[in-house]
């Protein structure tokens, strides 16, 4: 109306007066012609009847349904495998692109997929081995290797048969044998016993030697620290060396025997007239290294630094590293000679267990000869015969199918091992893959069911993608118009959330199989829209459709209210000059108030229709003719 009262307000009054005559002259010629035509008429006909003009038109027959919108692609993906989920990258309503990354598993069990992989690579490759050693003509080697077997398997058999006949006779030669066996090995036992008391004297004495030089330099070594320091070494300081002992006892030689010290107190350097006191704080005695520096027999060095062959006296350091070179030596020389000693004794030992069990394997020999043959030996060699005969039968069977083409069962069989072992590697890649999960369309998230952190079975539902460019109507038709909506009929679609707007459409789906809700019988049918509007749909809209089941175009149209009798013998009243004729028709199909008319009218003739007050008192019986749900009418001609 804005419109309107805009283009109003543009207009001047003259170009309005002439705008209102226009009007008024065009509605007084309309009238004119309607007078002519029919007016005068229908002046002649009662109030309840009115001309009606034969006109040709289109006729269009309809089904209704309501339902809702749905995205008929989705995707439920799933891992196909057990694991925890690690990252979820997606929430409902995100958009993503196809080959994006939804949700990933942990890194513990993607190693173990991988290794399912390694796996299953390993069987594949084992397969296609077997397969080609079956496949392909036996080589030497494998040809010579089985007669290899085959005659080893002859000389067991041949030993086996030996032992038999060995445990099974026994000859006088046999016993002879045995009980010289027995003597020999009686006299290397008791020689080992003397060799025994032998090894042990010998190394009691070396031992026993070797302990007196300890001794001897165990006591040169206490002797000279007692000589020189005045000090008498304990157990423990016996086995350390002498600049050990200096360390721990804070002395220096250099220092206790210095030249320069003599005649004068130790502690002070001052000048004493008696001998001093030894101090009970030191490991040493102050008197004996005194009595050495102010009353030396010869000439005294303590540490030997100057030229050994320019020293004329005696050297502290030098003899003290003399005296436990001897000692240390001599320790180890025991610690060797104890060893030998040990492992000589040992490995005579051993000698008498080892001589004395030859000879009672002997006397066991000589006494089962004495008792004749052993029973269950005998039985024991007969198997033992037995299994290596089966033995080189089995290889003598290898050897000739070696020797002969493979058998069609066993190529088979390996050909079906081998696609087995493809099935699994494709498995487990496909496993490895899905670990981490991409989106295999681009659309919307309409499902997201798992949470990181969470343990998911191979078939949990992780997320739904769907596709939201192809939309669908999901609706229902009762068993009266089922029959007539057929896959790829035209359909127009009007929804709530836009309103005066229609969509076009295609029925993609009909069911063949009925719903029974309270003796209502329907079929669910579904409807995929053309085209989509920029706006992105919401699944779950309630949506109108309006499926077309029949279309006649530029046909003879009436109104239903013209018709009497019955649709098999159905007449109309024609109107021809002030004279009604009624004449019979042929009729067509019908939209509940549009039939189209085979033969009987022409376009251009009028017709007596009836007002609908009386129509709705008489009925016109179509006998079951199907009918549609939305009208046509004329609207075209043929010209």
């Amino acid at each position: 109306m804005g419109r309107f009262d805009s283009l109003f307000r543009l207009l001047t009054l003259w170009q309005l007066i002439t705008l209102v005559i226009a009007t008024v002259v065009s509605a007084g010629i309309a009238y004119a012609v309607y007078m002519n035509l029919g007016g005068a008429a229908d002046s002649a006909l009662p109030q309840t009847e009115q001309l009606y003009p034969v006109q040709y038109g289109d006729l269009t027959n309809k089904v209704s349904t309501n339902g809702n919108l749905l995205f008929p692609n989705k995707e439920i993906l799933t891992f196909g495998t057990q694991g925890t989920v690690s990252e979820v990258f997606v929430k409902e309503g995100d958009k993503v692109t196809m080959a994006q990354t939804l949700a990933t598993l942990g890194d513990a069990d993607i190693a173990l997929l991988e290794n399912a992989v390694s796996q299953a690579k390993v069987k594949l490759r084992d397969a296609q081995d077997d397969l080609e050693v079956i496949e392909s003509p036996n080589n030497a080697l494998e040809i010579a290797q089985a007669y290899a077997k085959v005659s080893t398997s002859r000389v067991l058999v041949r030993t086996a048969q030996d032992a038999l006949e060995a445990e099974s006779v026994i000859s006088d030669e046999d016993i002879k044998v045995a009980t010289k066996e027995v003597e020999a090995s009686r006299i290397k036992w008791l020689n080992a016993i003397a060799d025994l008391e032998i090894a042990r004297k010998e190394w009691v004495k070396e031992v026993e030697d070797v302990t007196e030089s300890v001794d001897s330099g165990e006591d040169g070594y206490q002797t000279v620290f007692s000589k020189w320091l005045g000090v008498d070494i304990n157990e423990e300081e016996r086995l350390k060396a002498p600049k050990t002992l200096f360390k721990e006892w804070g002395a220096d030689l250099g220092f206790l025997f210095k030249a320069e010290k003599r005649y004068t107190d130790l502690g002070t350097w001052v000048l004493v007239q008696t001998l001093p006191m030894d101090d009970r704080e030191t490991r040493w005695n102050e008197v004996t290294v005194y009595s050495w520096l102010d009353f030396p027999p010869s000439q005294i060095s303590p540490t030997c630094k100057e030229d050994p062959t320019l020293l004329l006296g005696d050297c502290v350091e030098q003899e003290m590293s003399t005296a436990w070179e001897i000692y240390d030596t001599a320790r180890d020389n025991l610690a060797v000679a104890e060893n030998s000693a040990s492992k000589e004794i040992i490995k005579a030992e051993d000698s008498i267990d080892q001589s004395l069990n030859t000879f009672e394997d002997a006397k066991i020999v000589l006494e089962d000869l004495q008792a004749g043959p052993d029973l269950l030996e005998v039985d024991a060699k007969e198997k033992q015969l037995k299994v290596e005969k089966e033995s080189l039968a089995k290889a003598e069977v290898d050897l000739t199918q070696l020797l002969s083409a493979p058998a069609l069962l066993d190529v088979e069989l390996a050909k079906k091992n081998l696609r087995s072992a493809q099935v699994a590697l494709e498995s487990a890649a496909a496993n490895l893959d899905a670990a981490v999960l991409e989106s295999p369309i681009s659309g919307i998230v309409t499902f997201v069911g798992v949470s990181e952190g969470e343990n998911v079975n191979p078939n949990t539902p992780i997320v739904e993608i769907a596709d939201p460019l192809k939309v669908e109507v999901d609706g229902i038709v009762d068993e009266i118009d089922v029959l007539f909506v057929k896959v790829g009929a035209l359909a127009t679609v009007s929804m709530d959330a836009l309103p005066n707007e229609t969509l076009d459409g295609t029925v993609s789906f009909v069911s063949s199989i009925a719903r029974n809700q309270s003796g209502v019988v329907t079929y669910p049918i579904r409807i995929e829209l053309d085209e989509t509007p920029a706006i992105q749909f919401k699944e779950g809209l309630s949506a109108t459709a309006a499926i077309i089941i029949r279309e006649e175009n530029n046909v003879l149209l009436i109104p239903t209210q013209a018709l009497y009798g019955s649709f098999d013998r159905a007449t109309v009243k024609v109107w021809t000059e002030g004279i009604i004729e009624e004449r019979a028709v042929v009729l067509g199909n019908n939209d509940d108030f549009w039939i189209v008319v085979h033969e009987g009218l022409v376009q251009g003739e009028r017709i007596v229709m009836e007002s609908e007050e009386v129509t709705a008192t008489r009925q016109f019986n179509f006998r079951g003719f199907g009918s549609g749900r939305n009208q046509g009418g004329p609207g075209g001609g043929r010209g």
